[in-house]
């Protein structure tokens, strides 16, 4: 269930946290919405077991609430404590994620989510390589505005090549522990090198160009470890 609360929590924390939302979070309307995306999307992922796990869902929910308020109190008396709340923020959120699906697995032992371990982690995987590491870089380089303002123009084509590198290396993987990575040898399309070939035309433009192709190459490289590590020993 781990996993799959955690995917949740990338989905409503990221791609549908709205400009709205993010604009009027400081408001109890904006951070009410902000909850209840996050409390639509487990519930979805959790739909088979939602009746057995529908209180678990409301205390995370409810606990979500609270340390957002902290973090906009935080923010309001350390403006520059930017990456550090930011840190902090998610690290108290997967926290409570793990804590209550301990729970779970005390309360409703049998519990099943809508996907499985290996496509939680995977779908996470793409996830984390792409949009969220797109907002995460923005906040950790914050203080150096022409390499923020280079993130956001060349976001797309960045986000692709993460994409594309994080298949290759999980492609690379499944050839190693074919045991738990079957999965990755289907995902890796043809003509994979060509196309990484052309979305890094970006680096070969951009001031930070050297940085951001380093940055990018871990970054797929980590995520692709961790999907990996997942595959094998946390399923």
């Amino acid at each position: 269930m781990f996993w799959t609360l955690l995917l949740a929590h990338f989905i409503a924390d990221y791609p549908l946290q709205f400009p709205w939302i993010i604009r009027s979070k400081r408001t109890l309307r904006g951070l009410s919405a902000h909850v209840a995306i996050h409390l639509a999307v487990m519930g979805l992922l959790a739909s088979p077991s939602l009746a057995q796990v529908w209180p678990q869902l409301l205390v995370i929910a409810a606990v979500h609430f609270g340390i957002d308020v902290g973090k906009n109190t935080v923010m309001g008396w350390r403006p520059r404590w930017v990456v550090r709340s930011y840190l902090v923020d998610q690290a108290l959120h997967i926290l409570v994620l793990w804590l209550v699906c301990a729970w779970i697995g005390q309360r409703a032992p049998a519990a099943t989510p809508l996907l499985s371990v290996s496509l939680a982690t995977l779908l996470s995987g793409y996830l984390l390589a792409t949009y969220i590491w797109f907002i995460s870089e923005r906040i950790f380089a914050h203080q150096n505005e022409p390499y923020v303002q280079e993130i956001t123009h060349y976001a797309t084509g960045r986000m692709v090549t993460r994409g594309l590198l994080l298949t290759l290396f999980l492609g690379l993987a499944g050839l190693i522990f074919s045991p738990a990575t079957v999965l990755a040898r289907n995902i890796l399309p043809p003509h994979t090198s060509g196309l990484a070939l052309a979305a890094t035309l970006p680096y070969f433009r951009a001031t930070f160009g050297r940085r951001a192709a380093i940055t990018d190459t871990l970054v797929a490289f980590v995520l692709a470890c961790g999907v990996t590590a997942v595959w094998l020993f946390g399923a």
